[in-house]
This record gives C-alpha cells, sequence and structure tokens, in this order.
C-alpha cells in the first residue's frame, strides 16, 4: 500500500506540474498569439520544458528533494476506516453528474448513465489497499501500451515515408533547369534536391541525414514560376530551419503525453506557428494577395485519382490538418501581420534559459499528499490499537456508513455474487430501511447523504417527480454544507426545466447566482432558456450572450448563434441580427444563413443595407454571393433517418466554376462509435463528371458529424451511410 501511494504521489505531482506550466505557456502564447516567431519558440520549446518537467519532477520526488513543499489533502480511505467528513464524495455524489442542459430538452438517460462512473471512481475510496494498488498499476500499464501505440505509428509513418521516397522520381531535365534556376535565384546557399511523386497532394520536406523536398508530380508543369517560387521559398525555409526534426521530437511528446489535451494544444500551436514562419519567408519575396492565389490554387487543383499519402506525423508538409484555409489566408492578407522570420541569437537564449528555470521552479513545487489511510487493525495483542474517530456534524456512524457501502454496491453491481449487474429495487429496500431507523436521529451529514442515494435510485429509475421532491427535501435540512447547497439548486433548475416549470427552474437558478461567489455557464444557460420560455426575450438574450461569453470560439457551434440570432428577431432588433447573420456565413457559409440575411433585408425593405451597415464586410459577402454557391445537398443514408449533426459545404472547384460544369458526388464512408467520419472508409461510389468535384467532396465529408448510434445503450459504427453532392453554379432548389 506505501508503495502505490507513494506512485500515486509522484503521478499526482506530475500531472499537476505539467498542466500548470502547459497552462503558463498558453497564456503566454495567447499574450503574443500576433508573433508567429515567439509563438513558434514558446510553444515547441514549452513542450520540450514539458518532458524535462516530467523526467526533473520524478528525479526529485524519488530522492525527496523537495525544497517548496505544498501540504493537500487526499481521501483515500482504507477498508478498515470509518467513514468521516471526507466521505462527502460518497455522501454527496451525483449532484452535479445529473446534467439537465436546456435548450432542447435534456438528455436524462445519459445523466444517468454518467452517475455509473460516479461509482466506479468512488468504489476505489471504500476497497482494500489490494485495489487501489491495482489501480495504480492499471493506470500506468495503460499510459505505457497507449504511448507505445504511438510511438510505433511513427515507426510505421517513418517508414511509409521512406517508401514514398523511393517510389517517387527524378524531375526531367527541364523540369530540374527550372527549378535551380529559381532556387539560385532567390537563395545562394545548398538547397535540397527535389523529387516527384503522384501520390502527393502538396509539397512535402522529408528525410533527415538527406533530406529531400517531394513535390506533386505535375505542379511543375501546372504552375507559373510566381506560384512555384512561393511553394520551393516556403519549403527551403523548413529545410533551412530543420523542421523535419523539430517536428518528430514534438510527435514523440505528444505520444508519450497523450492523455493531456493543453499538451495537445501546445502542439497544435507549434505545428501552425511553424508554417506561419515560413510563410513569413514567402511574404519577403511575394505580396500577401499573390501567395493567397497560390495557396488556393494548390488546396482546390484537380489532381489524378491516386492513393494519397495523407501521413504527416513524420513530415513537414505545406498543409496541416489543425490550420483552416480560409483562417491562414485571413492571416496572411492582415496588414497589421508580424512578418519576422526568425529572433536573434539573445532572444533565443534568453527564452530558452527563462523556460529552464521556470520548469525547475515549478518541479521544486512538490504536492505531497497527506493520505488519510488507516492500516487494517493487527489481531496481535502486542501492537497498539489506534482510538476510534469522534462523531460530530460531519461524521457517518458506522451502521450508516455499512448501509450506504451495502447501498452503493447494490447499485453499482459490484457485490461478488451479483455478477456485475446492478440491483436498484434491493438496494431501495436497504434505503427504505436506512431512512426508518437512522434518518430521525442523524445528523445532517448523514441525512444529506441519505437523501443523495435516494436522487441518485429515482434519476436512474427516471423518476423525476420523486427525484424533484428529494432534492427539494435536501434543501430543508438545517446545517446543510454550502456547496451541497448549490449542487441542489442547480440540479432543481435542471430537473424543474426538464418538467416545464420555467419559473420554479427560474427561481432555483437565481438562488444558485445569489449564494455562489462564482458563475458558471450551465446556470447562464439554463436562465436564458428558462426566460425564452417566458417568452422575456430581453432576459434571455442577455443570459443568452453572457453564457457565450464564457465559451470559447472552439466550443460554440452554429446552434448557439442561431439562438442568439433568433432572439434578435424577436427583439425585432434587425441591425443586430443582420451583423449576426453576416457572421454566421463567414464562419460556417450555411445556405439557410444567405436565405436569412435575405430574408431579414426583405423585411427591412431596404436594398442597400448590406453595404451601408458594414461596408467592408459587405464587399466581402457581395464577392461570396458572386461565387458559386453549392445548392442544397441531398442526403442519402442507409436507414432514412441517420442525418448529419453538421455537414460542411464543399468548396465549388475554380476550375469547374470557370467552365460551367455543375454535377454530382455519391459519398459513401463509415460513421464511428464517436460520430466523426472514418476517414480511412470514405469511398466514391458515383460521379458525374467522373473526377472533376471528388476531392472537394472527399475533403468536405471529413468534417461531418453525426450522433453516435446507440444499439442497447453502447455507441456503435455505422457502415454504409451515403451522401449525395449536387455542384450547382446557382443556388436554386434542387
Amino acid at each position: 500500500m506505501t508503495d502505490s501511494v507513494n506512485i500515486a504521489s509522484i503521478l499526482i505531482n506530475v500531472l499537476l506540474q505539467v498542466t500548470l506550466l502547459a497552462a503558463l505557456l498558453l497564456i503566454a502564447i495567447w499574450l503574443l498569439r500576433g508573433k508567429a516567431v515567439w509563438r513558434y519558440q514558446l510553444s515547441f520549446t514549452g513542450l520540450i520544458a514539458v518532458l524535462l518537467l516530467a523526467i526533473s519532477s520524478v528525479w526529485m520526488q524519488t530522492r525527496d528533494i523537495n525544497p517548496l513543499t505544498l501540504q493537500l489533502q487526499l481521501p483515500i480511505l482504507a477498508i478498515s476506516q470509518p467513514l468521516s467528513s471526507s466521505m462527502d464524495a460518497a455522501g454527496a455524489p451525483a449532484l452535479d453528474q445529473f446534467e439537465v442542459v436546456p435548450p432542447p430538452a435534456a438528455n436524462l438517460d445519459q445523466l444517468v448513465s454518467e452517475m455509473f462512473s460516479f461509482f466506479s471512481t468512488s468504489d476505489s475510496r471504500i476497497s482494500g489497499r489490494n485495489s487501489f494498488g491495482t489501480g495504480i498499476s492499471v493506470l500506468i500499464t495503460l499510459w505505457l501500451t497507449v504511448s507505445l501505440i504511438g510511438l510505433a505509428r511513427l515507426v510505421y509513418s517513418g517508414f511509409k515515408l521512406g517508401q514514398l521516397r523511393r517510389l517517387s522520381r527524378l524531375p526531367s531535365n527541364v523540369a530540374l533547369a527550372r527549378l535551380h534556376q529559381l532556387t539560385a535565384r532567390l537563395h545562394n546557399q545548398l538547397t535540397p534536391d527535389f523529387l516527384l511523386s503522384e501520390r502527393m497532394h502538396s509539397p512535402v520536406h522529408v528525410g533527415f541525414f538527406k533530406p529531400v523536398i517531394i513535390l506533386p508530380g505535375d505542379i511543375i508543369e501546372d504552375c507559373d514560376d510566381a506560384q512555384l517560387e512561393a511553394v520551393i521559398t516556403h519549403e527551403i525555409a523548413h529545410w533551412y530551419r530543420r523542421d523535419n526534426v523539430a517536428n518528430l521530437v514534438q510527435q514523440i511528446i505528444v505520444a508519450m503525453f497523450w492523455f493531456h489535451p493543453l499538451v495537445h494544444r501546445l502542439a497544435k500551436l507549434a505545428s501552425q506557428s511553424r508554417e506561419e514562419v515560413c510563410d513569413n519567408h514567402v511574404l519577403a519575396h511575394q505580396d500577401p494577395i499573390r501567395y493567397s492565389e497560390t495557396l488556393f490554387w494548390l488546396s482546390t487543383r484537380n489532381r489524378p485519382r491516386l492513393a494519397q499519402w495523407k501521413d504527416q506525423r513524420t513530415a513537414v508538409a505545406m498543409f496541416t490538418q489543425h490550420w483552416r484555409l480560409e483562417q491562414r489566408i485571413q492571416q496572411l492578407l492582415d496588414k497589421n501581420r508580424e512578418t519576422t522570420m526568425q529572433l536573434s541569437k539573445r532572444y533565443t537564449h534568453t527564452l530558452r534559459f527563462s523556460l529552464l528555470a521556470l520548469t525547475l521552479l515549478i518541479a521544486s513545487f512538490t504536492l505531497v499528499p497527506a493520505l488519510n489511510t488507516v492500516e487494517a487493525q493487527s489481531t496481535d495483542d502486542s501492537e497498539d490499537r489506534s482510538p476510534p474517530q469522534t462523531r460530530d456534524a460531519e461524521t457517518l456512524s458506522e451502521a450508516v456508513f455499512e448501509s450506504v457501502t451495502e447501498i452503493q454496491e447494490l447499485l453499482t453491481g459490484r457485490r461478488p455474487d451479483s455478477e456485475d449487474e446492478p440491483e436498484p429495487e434491493a438496494a431501495k429496500e436497504r434505503l427504505d430501511a436506512l431512512y426508518e431507523s437512522e434518518f430521525a436521529d442523524a445528523n445532517s451529514f448523514e441525512q444529506s447523504t441519505i437523501l443523495n442515494f435516494y436522487t441518485n435510485y429515482y434519476l436512474m429509475q427516471q423518476d423525476y417527480p420523486e427525484a424533484l421532491q428529494t432534492f427539494e427535501q435536501l434543501l430543508e435540512i438545517e446545517g446543510l454544507r454550502a456547496d451541497t447547497r448549490l449542487r441542489t439548486l442547480r440540479s432543481l433548475g435542471q430537473l424543474y426545466a426538464h418538467q416545464e416549470r420555467w419559473q420554479e427552474s427560474l427561481d432555483a437558478y437565481s438562488e444558485w447566482r445569489r449564494l455562489s461567489d462564482e458563475e458558471d455557464d450551465l446556470v447562464f444557460r439554463g436562465l436564458a432558456y428558462n426566460h425564452y420560455q417566458l417568452e422575456n426575450w430581453l432576459d434571455s438574450r442577455e443570459f443568452w450572450l453572457q453564457y457565450m461569453q464564457m465559451q470559447s470560439s472552439e466550443d460554440m457551434d452554429r446552434d448557439d448563434y442561431a439562438y442568439l440570432n433568433g432572439l434578435h428577431v424577436m427583439l425585432e432588433d434587425w441591425q443586430s441580427a443582420v451583423a449576426l447573420t453576416k457572421e454566421m456565413i463567414l464562419r460556417f457559409n450555411e445556405q439557410t444563413d444567405w436565405d436569412n440575411l435575405r430574408a431579414i433585408y426583405a423585411q427591412l425593405d431596404d436594398q442597400n443595407a448590406l453595404a451601408a451597415l458594414n461596408p467592408d464586410l459587405g464587399g466581402t459577402l457581395d464577392l461570396a454571393a458572386q461565387e458559386p454557391q453549392i445548392a442544397f445537398a441531398s442526403v442519402v443514408p442507409t436507414d432514412g433517418d441517420y442525418m448529419p449533426l453538421l455537414a460542411t459545404a464543399p468548396m465549388y472547384p475554380r476550375a469547374a466554376a470557370d467552365q460551367g460544369i455543375e454535377g454530382w458526388v455519391l459519398v459513401g464512408f463509415t460513421v464511428g462509435a464517436d460520430g466523426q467520419v472514418q476517414e480511412d472508409s470514405i469511398e466514391i461510389v458515383d460521379a458525374e463528371p467522373a473526377e472533376v468535384f471528388d476531392a472537394s467532396s472527399v475533403r468536405a465529408t471529413r468534417e461531418f458529424v453525426f450522433a453516435p448510434r446507440m444499439v442497447a445503450g453502447e455507441a456503435v459504427p455505422v457502415p454504409g451511410v451515403q451522401y449525395l453532392f449536387r455542384f450547382r453554379l446557382s443556388d436554386d432548389d434542387a
């Protein structure tokens, strides 16, 4: 047990230290968001610092080198210990697990299923020392297994990349002379070798000992000197900077910290800022508009239908999957863009030394958990026994502790003779007996614990009226803990809304805000929805705006904006509706938003409203309106009702638009258990004309998101889904 506890302490320390360092780095990157060179140095060097931090922290802790120590009480209970105040996690576990989030009406079935995840974690707190040690071993084994899989994928990617290099061909003498002429004009130093491959959809820099630049097989013949110059300059910038080595180090660190979202975020920023720096090299020779046109041409040009190489883990390609082309072009056209190509040695050394100092400082902050463990009592009379704990207002008596432990096992199916099958009715009988015998004389903590187990049971049975009454009874307990009261109020707000008791839900959320020292996005969302149902449009909009301010742009989807736009329309705030609709068009490019914009202008009866309200955006929208727009796409799924939650409209190929070509593409694919389209399953079932719209349709299909298909309570893949894209040069209905 002691060894397991020590290992757990080390793992907790490393996790918290890495999180702190990554968070500080992301804050610094955000502050320097306009300087690509600084962002790259911070993100990439920060990834190395994360690895160094983990190693140095483990080394310090195993040798008891902890000059800066923080004490933290972590409740880990051995089986022989009476349940004390630390058992609040078991006594009041489920209140913040049952999130009833409108709009629309909450999926309470999903919320009830989340309760089992609480019981599985609570179970470790009341299990014996063997289960705790086993849990630590399982976690370490899981981390090592996934890390090794990630490293193996890197090795396999390198093997496939070497195979691609061997299958590539040398350019013709004429093409090679043209390449050498351009490189000699731009760069006086030595340049890498060039190869051509029909399997490449964009230029890529590969190799560590003998690096080469592999170009798409037909790019030299298809592009002019300015376009080829931009491509070569970008890739040679990667070569000079040895970005392929940096990318490999980055991928290794991500494979080792696969579980940490902040590390993935740092890696994503490193990849994006690396491309921005190389773009700056191009901007030193070309104007941004010309370079933007080259990027757009590279991403949309027609290519032969061959098995394309997509794995960018061990190579540096001109396009990254984490950076959308429209965002990249928007940054290129920004007049305030910082075009610095490298930091001075003084700044570079200062930054690296500062990161090293910060890493060692954070590693010295060792979190030493004082684990509340009590070893099993020895039967040897010669050893002294520990004195029993006193019972106060936040302690469970032995009888209550034993009862709730048994109830928990019955609810989760963890009893030895249950074969992992929950027994909710048996748990209810035991809970009723406990209520009758103990509730009247119990302290406030025991009463709240018993009632919380009642709410767990009722929510499992989807008996929401009884769950509501139990939550209301919880609030009547004198001496109820403040955090328990807050969780209860929020749960009441959610359940009242589910029962369409809007005013009572509004009162519960308002009381939560009065008592809480912090704000919660879920509460703002609930307040907005309740006011909407009560037709208080202005209040609903105010709370919805506060809810959206608490969300990151990546967390908000089109429905969030559409809800706000509906409130603008209800309030007849047409100017706000127009502005938001334009923003939605630029963000999502949905046909519905174009129709909404036309409807709003029809309501205003103002043909010049677009240019008058916002001339700059108006010009952008006018230009977009002149571009060929895809008409409504027809969905042809295998089972008629499996529609995508998010369907991205494909880009109309420029060459096809210029030639007046229309057509359609039928794409088939498999939707994974997570609702994402499995990229390797995408295939072109049929197309007319062939190959013209294939690439654009495949790119759009990758972005589709579906609701997971549930069978017997489990998400399963759905093969054979089909989507029909119709490409038309007008936006008339198909």
